[in-house]
């Protein structure tokens, strides 16, 4: 630091002194502003992110879900509740899956947590008896990114039985921010062929539609209102004002079409609650805002009380 003549004869020795102590403090105080803003910056190790990524799968993938049904089959109900890991880097969700009307349910859990490698989750798969107590547990690898999930087990590893009837689950679960597919697949251990055929299932939203209805009753009309519609389970009957009944029962439900197994579309239907009978029926996208349909003497509207 250069300094004028006139005033290094001024000050003299109190001058240098104090130069000499100001070189000395610059680079301190450099090095501890340093130091500061490293305390400051984010952790930005794969662990880490993929810490973060654990977050937000907790809080997007968590509800209840519904698969399509065909003329063949129903569709199945899922369930998916987060529980207490056992340690705050690791997500356990229970996970139950079952038929509308069936008192067998499958229930697993799936724990998850941070890897070390990047967009990269471990993990495990246990299924439990009906008393909810484990009774095989599997390991996974997953691939996750802030929208979506995808992790499958080995069958190699993932073993059930002895000797010649040994097999190996292949069990694929993915999350694509909205719905849920789950696929086993069991591989003979001996042979390595597929034991059974492959099935995968497809499980949308169970989102909640609030509605209202009306039926022509000669110039006025009878409307039932405040009533909630699930797709996949049970249907409503519609009464009015007074509580007595239109004679008819609304119901939504996820419907595959036939000969296109990618196909699903919500489905409205309004059967006669005496007879089972259907009287109408109107379509709309999985996910859709609202549904309804409007016949002379009948008229129904719903709307989504979810936000998507």
């Amino acid at each position: 630091m250069p300094v004028s003549p006139a005033l290094a004869k001024m000050h003299g020795p109190a001058l240098r002194r104090a130069l000499r102590l100001l070189t000395v403090a610059l680079p301190l105080v450099f090095i501890l502003g340093g130091c500061a803003d490293m305390a400051t910056r984010k952790d930005t190790s794969p662990a880490n992110n993929n810490l973060r990524l654990l977050e937000q799968i907790a809080g997007r993938m968590p509800g209840d879900y519904t698969s399509a049904g065909s003329h063949d089959s129903p569709g199945q109900l899922l369930s998916i509740q987060p529980r207490t890991g056992a340690d705050s880097t690791t997500l356990e969700l229970l996970i139950t899956q079952y038929s509308p009307g069936d008192e067998h349910r499958r229930r697993f859990v799936l724990s998850l947590m941070p890897a070390e490698i990047a967009d990269r989750l471990d993990g495990s798969l246990t299924l439990l008896d009906a008393a909810n107590r484990p009774r095989h547990s599997c390991r996974m690898k997953f691939h996750a990114t802030s929208q979506s999930l995808v992790g499958e087990t080995s069958p190699r590893e993932c073993l059930f039985g002895q000797g010649d009837e040994q097999v190996g689950l292949l069990k694929e679960i993915s999350f694509d921010g909205d719905r849920i597919d789950i696929g086993d697949r069991l591989i003979n251990a001996q042979t390595g062929q597929a034991q059974t055929p492959d099935q995968v299932i497809t499980f949308l939203p169970a989102l909640h539609y609030s509605g209202w209805a009306g039926e022509r009753d000669g110039s006025d009309w009878r409307v039932a209102r405040e009533f909630t519609l699930v797709p996949g389970h049970a249907g409503v009957q519609l009464r009015d004002a007074a509580g007595m009944a239109l004679g008819k029962t609304a119901r939504l439900a996820y419907y595959r079409l036939d000969g296109n197994s990618n196909m699903d579309l919500l489905r409205l239907t309004i059967t006669n609650s005496d007879s089972g009978e259907q009287i109408a029926e109107a379509w709309a996208e999985p996910g859709s805002n609202s549904i309804g349909l409007s016949l002379p003497d009948f008229q129904i509207g719903l709307v989504s009380e979810d936000e998507r």
